[in-house]
């Protein structure tokens, strides 16, 4: 089978330390304006009694609103002064003078791209038509404000890795926008551009009651504990190998996730810098403002070092600071994947863990028909996560959660998965 993974374009691929680890080196990221999805874990300010609260929580029922994350393309929406739906998907086209692109616009971005005219467009459409309902003010109170959503789109097959039956839009939440003088460098620096003010996830029903009766933009059933007896059992297995993660650094459970991290770069970085918070923060918190040159003048002794430890040797070393925290995360989510009902392939999970199967199996015999040396070493490391979770496979990317405020999700055998069959694209790069 073709491998979908050619189509991912230059702005969904991994931009941060966190980004690698996180999600091994997939293609696919919520992406483009959407932005990256937290793991439970990357709010450092929750401690392990927070955690082991949430497992506990999700195991026995007691989060409501639970819904599952869908593996598509993401956009943002809105409806420019004009009239128009915009689609935005980068800085320049949010600050165009039209807002962003239209459908018959995105023909011509998207040439000679196949899945994402096929994807952009059908999904496109769907919003148009919903959007349309609602007046211009709606989407821009005054001039100096406008409101964008974030969409969800996927199509029936395969849109990136997980496979669908029908074509559908999802409604994450939107962002309001105010037009302001540019801080990022860049193109947009000292220029009055739109910046986002508010962030507001879910609060999407007037969307989904202007979208009744449109079979492409269902809401998202809540999904539910299967059984309260397994649930209850899984909370208690989950909270234990929380706490053994926290007293193995010889931690007590009221420590941060922080704390955690800081004891584990003691623990594996360098003794000349494993004391540095500055380095720690750059290298497991991705804090770009910790400046590296300021850095090479104070540790000149040391200064080949922090350049490799600034790329490869630094994402080696977040890798293994970060494994423990994100296989038990990995199972906590495969598991709890697994004791859910009300997925949108519910119905033919057998079938489409067949197929993604069957897209492994093809991936494992092109890299090791290939010479690729760093595609082998990727896989076998996604391989050996797969194993970690007994290869049992999920027929869902995985669940998303609003949790003390905050947004989160939760995959299983996906992130390994979709590591793995990523490794097909570094080939077709070549």
């Amino acid at each position: 089978m073709k491998s979908l993974i050619q189509y991912i374009s230059e702005t969904e691929r991994i931009s941060s330390i966190d980004d690698y680890i996180h999600e091994a080196l997939q293609p696919i990221l919520e992406g483009g304006a959407g932005g990256h999805m937290a793991h439970p874990f990357d709010y450092t300010d929750f401690t392990a009694n927070d955690l082991i609260e949430l497992v506990d929580s999700l195991f026995q029922g007691k989060v409501e609103d639970l819904k599952e994350k869908l593996d598509g393309f993401n956009i943002e929406a809105t409806m420019n002064n004009d009239g128009q739906v915009v689609f935005v998907r980068n800085d320049e086209e949010r600050n165009s003078e039209q807002g962003g692109i239209t459908i018959d616009e995105m023909y011509k971005k998207w040439e000679g791209k196949d899945q994402q005219i096929k994807v952009y467009t059908s999904s496109g459409k769907v919003i148009e038509q919903i959007f349309k309902k609602f007046p211009v003010k709606f989407f821009n109170p005054d001039p100096n404000h406008r409101k964008m959503y974030n969409c969800e789109c996927i199509v029936s097959g395969q849109t990136n890795i997980m496979p669908y039956a029908a074509d559908r839009v999802a409604f994450h939440g939107y962002k309001i926008y105010e037009k302001g003088i540019g801080t990022k460098k860049g193109k947009f620096f000292n220029k009055e551009v739109w910046n986002v003010v508010e962030d507001v996830e879910g609060n999407v029903d007037d969307i989904y009651k202007a979208a009744e009766g449109i079979d492409k933009a269902k809401p998202r059933p809540n999904l539910v504990i299967r059984s309260l007896e397994d649930g209850i059992k899984f909370a208690k297995k989950f909270s234990q190998d929380i706490s053994k993660l926290w007293s193995d650094e010889g931690l007590e459970n009221t420590a941060s996730v922080e704390d955690w991290k800081k004891s584990r770069f003691r623990k594996f970085a360098p003794a000349w810098c494993k004391d540095d918070d500055r380095i720690f923060n750059r290298l497991c918190n991705a804090d770009k403002t910790v400046n590296l040159r300021l850095l090479k003048k104070e540790y000149e002794d040391h200064i080949d070092e922090l350049n490799e430890l600034d790329k490869k040797e630094g994402k080696k070393l977040v890798g293994k600071i970060m494994e423990p925290m994100d296989n038990l995360f990995l199972s906590i989510g495969n598991e709890l994947i697994d004791q859910l009902d009300g997925f949108i392939n519910s119905g033919s999970k057998e079938k489409i863990v067949a197929q993604l199967k069957a897209d492994m199996e093809s991936t494992v015999k092109a890299v090791e028909a290939s010479d690729s040396v760093d595609a082998k070493d990727k896989l076998e490391k996604s391989i050996q996560r797969l194993q970690a979770l007994n290869n049992k496979y999920n027929a869902a990317e995985g669940i998303v959660i609003m949790y003390k405020g905050r947004r989160m999700k939760f995959t299983g055998s996906f992130a390994p998965l979709n590591a793995a069959l990523g490794t097909r694209f570094m080939l077709e790069e070549k």
